[in-house]
């Protein structure tokens, strides 16, 4: 955790979508040091879930975070693979702690990583954070 006036990087999360359990991909995902956190299943019938790497190692940025994560997807087993592609909803979504220094803060991603998130049929958002919440 920083200063309550710091901007910073509080990590990336995966968020899935399905009309279908997500067992299988939580099952695969936790072999990968892949948590999940806050799964439910609406009123509806369709499963939420958000899947964070496990990691204490410092972190720069999303790029390798989201990287990790695209590597245990494109090496899914059949039945992980099948889950992932009847998600509805598959999003990158890097979280942001905001404050006010430095006065320009910035991360990239690498075209490879792009790439590879759209030929996993997934999206990338950016959450943005109130410091101190």
């Amino acid at each position: 955790m920083s200063d309550s006036s710091e901007i910073y990087y509080r990590g990336t999360d995966l968020d899935l979508v399905s009309p279908w359990s997500l067992e299988p991909l939580i099952a695969y995902f936790e072999k990968h040091d892949i948590s999940t956190f806050n799964p439910f299943i609406d009123e509806n019938g369709s499963w939420y879930a958000n899947f964070l790497l496990a990691t204490d190692e410092p972190h720069d940025g999303p790029d390798s975070h989201v990287s990790t994560m695209l590597n245990a997807i494109e090496s899914m087993p059949a039945e992980a693979r099948s889950c992932w592609d009847a998600c509805i909803k598959r999003d990158f979504n890097p979280g942001y702690e905001s404050g006010i220094s430095p006065r320009s803060f910035s991360h990239q991603l690498s075209n490879e990583t792009l790439r590879r998130i759209a030929e996993c049929g997934a999206t990338f958002t950016i959450t943005i954070y109130p410091s101190g919440e």
